[in-house]
């Protein structure tokens, strides 16, 4: 730890370096090396990867602890999500299907927003699988890929239309129902008005929150479609739904 420190002060990185990873390799505990090579390999080299082990050992030992201005929870975190994208921009179009099932719902919800880019008409049962995934911007980032892939394709995504739109999963059918109002435009309008009637509080609410209201607000069919439902809705939880967003 002195002799680097020494060669800190000599201004002899690559000596630095060998003396802090000798003492740090001898002594994991050891915070001021582990510091000082953080610093080095982030700092004076732009090596976020080879500073990550250096920024975790001090983590570990202390989580509040600050580099500099910076907490170093953060550098963390910016260093994941940064490998996370580089993962997946240049992941081909062929190694998609199985980013698709991955855990992190993180790298889900990029591997959608690929799929989006490719707009490959390939992957379009497989997101609208997605559509019903348990993490809110995987299915919204879903719902954005099939957007894309449909006016690319629009006969490959529009065959699906019935089978989404009837699909025995709500997260399905209020999904499907915001792509083909995108998709659409006022030819969605007879989906809407099933949906407002659906069997399900919370499709129901969303559609008049998601759809309606954002697709729908300024035309007469909408006006009426929204008379209609807020004068039928009487469901509780439909109605406190539709109490977390802005009235318009």
């Amino acid at each position: 730890q002195i002799m680097g420190a020494l060669a800190l002060q000599q201004k002899d990185i690559n000596g630095a370096m060998r003396w802090l990873a000798a003492s740090w390799d001898r002594n994991p505990d050891d915070l001021y090396s582990a510091s000082k090579l953080a610093q080095i390999y982030d700092k004076r080299r732009g090596d976020a990867e080879g500073a990550l082990p250096f920024y975790l050992a001090l983590y570990r030992q202390n989580p509040d602890f600050y580099e500099g201005a910076e907490p170093i929870e953060r550098r963390i975190r910016e260093t994941f999500d940064a490998r996370r994208e580089s993962l997946l921009k240049h992941a081909p179009v062929e190694g998609l299907g199985a980013r698709f099932a991955l855990d992190d719902a993180s790298l889900r919800a990029e591997a959608c927003l690929r799929a989006a880019a490719f707009k490959d008409p390939r992957w379009v049962e497989r997101l609208g699988e997605l559509l019903d995934d348990d993490v809110e911007l995987v299915r919204r980032n879903a719902d954005y890929a099939l957007f894309e892939i449909g006016k690319k394709e629009t006969d490959i995504v529009r065959a699906r239309r019935d089978a989404w739109l009837g699909s025995d999963k709500p997260l399905v059918r209020i999904r499907a129902l915001n792509l083909f109002a995108d998709l659409d435009g006022k030819n969605a309008l007879p989906a809407l008005a099933t949906a407002l009637r659906d069997p399900n509080h919370a499709v129901r609410a969303f559609a008049k929150v998601m759809v309606l209201d954002h697709y729908f607000s300024k035309m007469p069919e909408g006006v009426k479609l929204r008379s209609r439902y807020l004068a039928e809705e009487r469901d509780q939880e439909a109605l406190s739904l539709l109490a977390r967003f802005p009235a318009r």
